[in-house]
């Protein structure tokens, strides 16, 4: 009985046989077997074989009666064999002469099911240097030893090592009872992990030999090596979806899919990662959106979404700009029965009041209502459950990266099947899972709208990179719901579909017709941020305490950033007028503070929709702010309630703030301009902005109305976005400066005499602790 079985599959490889089979009669160990599957070659791989096999008795020959792949030739190969161990060798690759000694002398030492060697790559192709490090990772042996289950654990859920056959070797039991479950049928790609998993499941112990360079790859003689594909390529280097349907299967058949579905499902993961790693690396951009497709055909939304997104994280815009024509993006036709609605929180803020109005709406319109939220609230404020229909809890947005994508992936595509939702709102419109999200969506056939509750420079002003990806992804959307003609022009013109509208007014005080004011007090209410500078509103108003003795503040609002909460109750404490100042935390109800306030105080230089500000002057209760000329409540209420100065000028803000203060017929004429100015806001018809929305999703081919192009709306966007460049510029050098005077001082500090002297002082402490952390570590 031979020791090893050296299985080839061959498919007109007569250029190369010699190679492998030169390799496997050439081994140290002389007592093996090398079986050459011929798989219906057309060139002289069977002639070449016979030949081999009339001048050595070792060399057995066998024919397929048609083409079936290499899987179901090794498949033959296995129902032969008999050495001990059986090794499976490409018909273009070698095995290094000692490659049977070693493995077999692990054996003497203990049996081992799988032995596991290293290989050595060569580049033959026009093959990425990228690729060849990513086989030779891929094949790299897990150093140490595994047992029963940890074998199949370890490579396909932990990914501690690949699947690769052919640098393995197997024991011939386990071979042969794999044999038995392995499908006889052709698989085009990815079949060595099919193979792999089978074997994996039924061995019992593993042993891993890093370093052990025994088997000798050829990479770029076939496929894998082209610097290019053409979308057929693509679509056979997609069937791997076969191979994830395979393994499924095959767990479902010894009833262990509870017990290793995490095996499946990381497995799934990777080949369609791999499918989406040769769209970036070799297809041509003019053949992406097609291949786009193909690649959702086979491999379905869930796992095309998490395929991408592993090759794509960091670069969404780049996967976006090549889908414009792919035809799963296109607009949905759809008649719209429910909706799912999505921000990470339920309560706190404006975006999250807005969500819950809408939710109150589309139910009041016959719609079913599913809520996504990614942040469970106090159950003491609300029962979230009963908000909507459905509710899902997702796994945080914020928290997902390239390799933890899965679970979101799962939930949301779970829920948006069991559902069965028509369009998705989503109104966490800088979600860095936004392109993937809709991708599940998209490929599933469901409406996704952006809902933009900002300016369009809000991520321009704080230097995020998102600045430049987001446009293009929001061109994949059905529609962008934007608060301005200034945003509605500028997302529009990069593609989107846009439907403008204004955030609801859910504020119930303000339509009870409050008093006027007598007191002198100022409010600043809303969220406490650097944004929202409410460090300059206190510097207004010690301004117009200066002039004003009897003038208060009242500082309403919370904030998830605490350093800065911090800051400004500490420069409350320690400001001389500390005692006319009044901080208090959010309220849901500012009713009472609206009803007690001469004048509202605004110094934010950044607002998608400031709906305090609405709440304000719908109160009757006039507002000074820095100018933000782009949104639309501004350019309807200026000198109408509202006074506007330039950012920053805190002398301009104050001294109008006085006027409110100490001029009774200005503050009368301006309230009555709020009340008037808030009137078609408070009056918004949004049943029918809904309904507009509805049909327009509903109808092949529809479109919101396309905004005629105004000079002056454009001139607004223009400066919006140069001053906000030019803002954050400014901000960056300063920055800069700020820390290259540090480095300046740290240099100059350690190249003093005395902080030499106190370094080699205490050398021997930060030795010794030094030298404690290890020990202490290593116990």
């Amino acid at each position: 009985m031979p020791r090893a079985s050296i299985i080839i599959p061959a498919y007109n490889a007569s250029a190369m046989l010699h190679r492998s089979l030169g390799s496997s009669l050439g081994q140290t160990v002389s007592d093996v077997e090398v079986i050459v599957i011929n798989d219906c070659s057309t060139d002289d791989t069977l002639d070449i074989a016979r030949e081999y096999a009339s001048n050595d008795s070792r060399v057995i020959v066998l024919s397929n009666e048609e083409n079936s792949g290499p899987m179901v030739s090794r498949s033959r190969g296995v129902e032969v064999a008999k050495g001990d161990y059986i090794f499976f060798l490409d018909a273009d690759d070698s095995l290094v002469e000692n490659a049977v000694e070693v493995v077999l002398r692990q054996s003497v030492k203990k049996h081992w099911d799988i032995v596991h060697f290293d290989m050595t790559v060569e580049n033959v192709g026009l093959a990425p240097d990228a690729d060849v490090k990513a086989t030779l990772d891929f094949a790299r042996p897990y150093n140490g030893q595994l047992f029963g289950q940890e074998v199949i654990r370890a490579c396909f859920e932990k990914h501690q090592y690949g699947w690769n056959l052919a640098n393995k070797a197997f024991c011939l039991s386990v071979c042969k009872k794999a044999n038995e479950f392995i499908p006889e049928k052709r698989m085009l790609r990815g079949e060595d992990g099919l193979v792999y998993f089978i074997l994996a499941y039924f061995a019992e112990s593993y042993i891993g030999l890093p370093g052990e360079r025994l088997y000798h790859y050829f990479y770029g003689s076939g496929e894998d090596g082209k610097s290019q594909i053409t979308l057929d390529e693509f679509r056979h280097m997609c069937s791997s979806s076969d191979i994830a349907f395979e393994m499924r299967r095959f767990l479902e058949s010894q009833g262990e899919m509870d017990g290793l579905g995490a095996c499946y499902e990381e497995a799934s993961m990777t080949l369609a990662s791999h499918a989406a790693r040769q769209y970036r690396l070799r297809v041509p951009e003019k053949d992406r959106a097609n291949a786009f497709e193909i690649m959702k055909e086979a491999w379905g939304s869930l796992f095309t979404a998490i395929g991408f997104s592993r090759q794509f994280w960091n670069a969404p815009e780049k996967f976006a700009r090549d889908l414009q024509s792919a035809p799963t993006f296109r607009a949905s036709s759809r008649p719209v029965k429910t909706i799912g609605t999505y921000y990470h929180h339920y309560l706190g803020g404006g975006t999250e009041k807005v969500q819950q109005f809408l939710i109150k709406l589309w139910r009041q319109m016959g719609l079913r209502v599913v809520l996504f939220v990614d942040n469970m609230p106090d159950p003491d404020q609300v029962d979230i459950a009963s908000e909507a229909d459905e509710f899902y809890l997702l796994p945080q947005a914020v928290r997902c990266t390239s390799g933890d994508y899965k679970r979101r992936a799962q939930l949301l595509e779970k829920a948006a099947r069991e559902c069965d939702i028509d369009l998705l709102v989503y109104h966490y419109y800088d979600s860095q899972t936004l392109m993937w999200d809709m991708t599940i969506m998209k490929c599933l056939g469901i409406s996704t709208l952006v809902y933009y509750h900002n300016s369009f420079s809000y991520l321009e002003k704080f230097g995020r990179p998102q600045f430049a990806e987001i446009a293009d992804v929001y061109a994949l959307a059905d529609g962008v719901i934007t608060l301005s003609a200034v945003d509605s022009m500028w997302w529009q013109g990069w593609g989107s579909r846009v439907f403008e509208t204004v955030s609801p007014f859910v504020y119930d005080g303000a339509t009870e017709g409050l008093a006027p004011v007598h007191e002198k007090n100022i409010l600043c209410l809303g969220r406490v941020a650097p944004d929202k500078h409410t460090d300059k509103v206190i510097e207004i108003f010690e301004a117009v305490k200066r002039r004003i003795p009897d003038a208060t503040l009242t500082v309403v609002g919370g904030s998830g950033d605490k350093k800065y909460v911090e800051y400004i109750d500490e420069k409350i404490r320690k400001s001389p007028y500390s005692e006319s100042i009044e901080r208090v935390n959010w309220t849901e109800d500012p009713s009472a503070y609206f009803s007690s306030a001469r004048v509202f105080l605004m110094a934010s230089d950044i607002e998608g929709y400031p709906l305090a500000l609405l709440e304000s002057l719908a109160s009757g209760v006039p507002a000074v702010m820095y100018d933000l000329p782009y949104l639309t409540l501004v350019r309807e209420a200026r000198g109408r309630g509202l006074v506007t100065v330039p950012f920053d000028e805190c002398n301009r803000a104050a001294y109008e703030v006085e006027r409110f203060l100490v001029d009774d017929d200005y503050y009368l004429q301006m309230r009555a301009g709020a009340l008037e100015s808030t009137a078609p806001f408070l009056n918004y018809d949004f049943p029918a902005f809904w309904n507009e929305i509805l049909a327009s999703l509903a109808n092949p081919g529809g479109h919101a109305a396309h905004r005629e192009f105004d000079t002056e709306t454009h001139r607004i966007m223009q400066s919006v976005f140069f001053d906000t460049y030019k803002r954050d510029l400014a901000y960056k050098r300063s920055r800069i400066a700020a820390l290259e005077k540090d480095s300046s001082k740290k240099k100059k500090m350690e190249a003093s005499p005395s902080w030499r002297v106190g370094r080699m002082v205490t050398w021997a402490p930060r030795k010794a602790k030094r030298v404690l952390k290890k020990l202490l570590k290593k116990k």
